[in-house]
């Protein structure tokens, strides 16, 4: 067989086998009243039309594709938009899934994805520890009940899902080794539902963007989930009395606070005290100013910096900046009132290694020409 396999030829010629013969032998038939004998030879009889197209090493070729489905790739989407279908599809050729498969990501398949196909993803898949369902919009608090049976599980996103608190319990509780879970646009988590993540002692990265979390919220999961290292908050109603609570987050190397709008100088000094932060989002919080910058100048770890469409911030606040020493990512995206003054103290910040000057009008080519001189590996975005 040729070395390079062609697999749009493959997917074609699965496509028109399967428009031939989804209808009879992937549905369930037991009303039709279909005899045993009649199934094996109507399988025997695809499995000689895939050897014909496909040669004698069908099986691996197709074990290949249909991994690659299990990755992201979904080569099987435009087939069928029911998955149910798909998985009695792979059932029906006897393919034994690999025992050591652990991540299944079915991201972004929209009303694909249902409760009943997380029945089967659980039926043929013993071992998953990384689980992405993002924006499946029908998943439900039925359907945790069944991820609930991985005890392993290690990674979860459920972003744009249906789930409450009573869902995210029965989670949880079963589930103790869980280390990453991303629950953005959840609109139905409540409090009460952060006060459960207490049950994820292991818990150490937590998105929730867009969940309309309070200060009272942070606080509540603050106390419940020590260990963070990881938090996206962005685009919620988080203030400067919810950020003192980050102060008790001693692991907390990655935040996120994109959007959060009531976030003045003052609610940056608790961050201080997270003296393992490297990466900082800040992005169109527009009552920074250059004094926020001076306190983030006391961040020693601090690596990654987005003040994205902060326009109040100026040269001075780069002046500060200029005394992180670790400091490679620096978006200025919008900030409109930088000179180049300001790109002229960033010249003695050696490890910066990305610069976003977009829409930065008052910077001028010999000014970004000085500083690409200063740091000859820096790649700056005009």
């Amino acid at each position: 067989m040729n070395k390079f396999i062609n697999f749009k030829k493959i997917i074609f010629s699965l496509f028109l086998l399967s428009l031939s013969f989804s209808h009879a032998f992937l549905m369930e038939n037991e009303a039709r009243g279909n005899e045993p004998m009649e199934q094996i030879e109507q399988e025997q009889s695809i499995e000689q039309k895939m050897e014909q197209e496909l040669g004698p090493k069908w099986q691996e070729i197709i074990d290949k594709i249909i991994f690659q489905s299990l990755c992201g790739h979904h080569p099987f989407s435009h087939i069928s938009p029911d998955f149910e279908n798909w998985f009695k599809y792979y059932h029906l050729f006897k393919h034994k899934i690999n025992p050591y498969i652990e991540y299944l990501n079915f991201a972004k398949t929209n009303f694909c994805i249902n409760d009943q196909v997380l029945f089967y993803i659980a039926k043929y898949f013993k071992n998953i520890k990384e689980l992405d369902l993002a924006k499946c919009y029908k998943i439900t608090n039925a359907g945790l009940q069944i991820i609930a049976n991985y005890p392993n599980l290690q990674n979860l996103d459920l972003s744009c899902s249906q789930i409450t608190n009573t869902g995210l319990q029965t989670l949880v509780i079963n589930c103790s080794n869980l280390q990453h879970l991303a629950l953005n646009s959840c609109y139905r988590i409540t409090n009460a539902g952060l006060q459960i993540l207490v049950y994820c002692p292991n818990l150490q990265h937590l998105e929730l963007r867009h969940n309309q979390i309070t200060d009272a919220d942070l606080q509540t999961l603050v106390i419940n989930c020590p260990n963070l290292q990881h938090l996206d908050l962005s685009y919620n109603q988080i203030t400067n009395a919810g950020l003192l609570a980050l102060a008790n987050c001693p692991n907390l190397q990655y935040l996120a606070l994109s959007c959060c709008d009531q976030i003045t100088d003052a609610g940056l000094q608790a961050l201080v005290y997270c003296s393992n932060l490297q990466h900082l989002k800040l992005n169109s919080c527009y009552q920074i100013t250059d004094a926020g910058l001076q306190i983030l100048s006391n961040c020693p770890n601090l690596q990654y910096l987005a003040l994205s469409c902060c326009d109040q911030i100026t040269d001075a606040g780069l002046q500060a900046l200029a005394n992180c020493p670790n400091l490679q990512h620096l978006d200025l995206n919008s900030c409109c009132q930088i000179t180049g003054a300001g790109l002229q103290a960033l010249a003695i910040c050696h490890s910066l290694k990305y610069l976003n000057l977009s829409l930065c009008h008052r910077i001028t080519d010999t000014v970004i020409q000085q500083l690409k001189e200063a740091h000859p590996n820096i790649k700056i975005i005009r």
